[in-house]
């Protein structure tokens, strides 16, 4: 994580912790001063993807060189915390699945055969379902495909009163395509 801070006038240095939410071991922010861009910038060694961190920072008097000092500095300022920082370390989603053929029937079975994204970013695909006409939001997810075969096959069967049904790929770190409607199936 990095945290870019606007340099400020007088004797001050920043200084801050971080740590992962729900836990209460603190690691320093190491800092750097960018004279070239007038910010300062504190970074953090590499965090859990998709792991959620709180980041607090202060300006000292003095300048922090570790943990130990952290208490030694005088803060010449309020702490700023920033909680539920999120991480991801992947930030770029797979390509939407393309359906190859749906069928299906109300009451019946259906089958769906979809090529995913086989890229780098791809990791899985969901398929959701809703009631006739509703909209992808209301959608629930059924189950996950871990397959990476060029095409995919999904069976299953269709509610008596019918369905909706779409894909959605995600990479490993959440990111996910845009939902393609595959079909509505109703009696």
């Amino acid at each position: 994580m990095v945290l870019a801070v606007d340099d400020t006038t007088g004797p001050y240095y920043l200084g801050g912790q971080y740590w992962r939410e729900g836990s209460t071991q603190r690691f320093d922010l190491e800092v750097q001063q960018t004279p070239s861009d007038g910010k300062i910038v504190a970074r953090s060694l590499p965090n859990a993807d998709r792991g959620q961190y709180n980041v607090q920072v202060a300006w000292y008097t003095t300048r922090l060189t570790g943990p130990a000092t952290i208490g030694l500095g005088k803060r010449a300022s309020e702490y700023a915390t920033v909680t539920g920082i999120e991480v991801f370390a992947n930030t770029t989603p797979p390509d939407a699945p393309a359906v190859i053929s749906q069928s299906g029937t109300a009451g019946g079975s259906f089958t769906i055969i979809f090529a995913p994204d086989l890229g780098a970013n791809y990791h899985r695909t969901a398929l959701w379902r809703g009631v006739p006409g509703s909209t992808f939001a209301d959608a629930t997810l059924l189950r996950w495909n871990y397959d990476t075969s060029s095409e995919v096959a999904i069976t299953g069967s269709v509610p008596a009163d019918g369905a909706r049904y779409w894909l959605q790929s995600e990479n490993g770190s959440g990111k996910t395509s845009a939902a393609v409607l595959v079909g509505q199936y109703i009696p």
